[in-house]
């Protein structure tokens, strides 16, 4: 009964972390900033400091959550980008789907694995 007990506070303990992780948004700006840096607009990595994007991704995480949606995630990137670099027609709805689906992957990844993919 001890056993299952600690296997119980330990699990707990866990299921706290991981609630804490994705409400401060951490986990959210990882997965955002990998994603971002990866899709590379503009071609600007890995020539530009690696903190390039970090400024729009973190825009992007404070705006999303776990829940969003492709659609919501895409949205705000193209918010976010054009805002940033006037330049509505690169940063159309359309152009951030891809990466936009990557994000919602890799957290529907963290979800279930507890860590980010790789």
């Amino acid at each position: 009964m001890a056993d299952f007990e600690y296997k119980k506070d330990k699990y707990k303990k866990m299921a706290e972390q991981n609630k804490r992780e994705w409400r401060d948004g951490r986990i959210i700006f990882k997965i955002v900033k990998k994603e971002i840096d990866k899709w590379n607009p503009y071609g600007l990595l890995p020539d530009c400091p690696n903190d390039e994007f970090d400024g729009e991704s973190k825009s992007i995480a404070m705006h999303i959550d776990r829940n969003s949606t492709a659609d919501k995630i895409a949205k705000t990137i193209s918010e976010e980008f054009t805002l940033s670099f006037g330049d509505s027609d690169m940063f159309s709805l359309k152009s951030c789907v891809s990466v936009a689906e990557n994000i919602r992957d890799s957290m529907d990844y963290f979800i279930k694995n507890k860590r980010i993919k790789k």
